[in-house]
């Protein structure tokens, strides 16, 4: 199992090649490549102990299953993927911190969050994790609901404090939360891709100040 996993994982080697798995693939690719070009997700030797960081997922199969496919354990640093790079969660126990998967890669670390957002919104049909020290920040100016910062990184704490934000915020504009006790941790859901990307890049525009450089007036 990979180091970055913390959870039980049980999961079944096999490939998924097949026309959901590639639709999901099509779905999710733009958006990765424009979290990687804000340096949302990706793999730098200067962050995380240079581990990959920020993840994508989406609702794959029967909605009442809660099953979803999601981009494997850092996979992050690769410029593109195929359906090699994704696992398939068939199911996941937030509180017994396990997951069962099957695809060629191993599902992302942050599998359960994606779980507990799934969990507690039947409407959302898109999960982006990524990290950013800009949004995570500036979360309470920015006025985003947040995790208690004493469930950390991997955690199953974690998972049902991201599941109790997301219950509590259903139905209020949104759609971006921060996870207070794991840095630069933030958690963006909708019913597409379209939408909880959208969410995302509103709230990193938001984060960063209105004001410009000095006019020569000025100066």
């Amino acid at each position: 199992m990979n180091e970055a996993i913390q959870f039980h994982l049980d999961h079944e080697e096999a490939d998924l090649d097949g026309a959901e798995t590639a639709e999901v693939l099509r779905a999710l690719c733009g958006w990765r490549r424009i979290l990687r070009q804000t340096g949302l997700i990706g793999r730098r030797p200067d962050r995380y102990e240079g581990y990959a960081y920020g993840n994508l997922s989406r609702r794959a199969g029967d909605p009442a299953a809660g099953s979803f496919i999601i981009t494997g354990t850092q996979t992050s640093g690769l410029v593109e993927l195929t359906t090699a790079d994704l696992a398939r969660v068939l199911t996941s126990d937030v509180a017994a911190n396990r997951v069962r998967s099957r695809g060629l890669s191993h599902p992302s670390s942050e599998t359960l969050t994606h779980a507990a957002v799934y969990g507690a919104d039947p409407d959302a049909g898109v999960v982006l994790h990524v990290h950013s020290p800009e949004i995570w920040r500036r979360a309470a100016e920015l006025a985003l609901p947040s995790t208690d910062p004493a469930a950390t990184c991997g955690t199953p704490r974690l998972a049902l404090e991201v599941e109790r934000v997301v219950s509590e915020t259903r139905g209020a504009p949104g759609g971006v939360l921060v996870m207070g006790g794991h840095p630069d941790g933030v958690i963006a859901w909708g019913r597409d891709a379209d939408r909880a990307g959208s969410r995302l890049l509103r709230s990193l525009a938001g984060a960063y100040p209105r004001t410009g450089p000095p006019s020569r007036r000025d100066s």
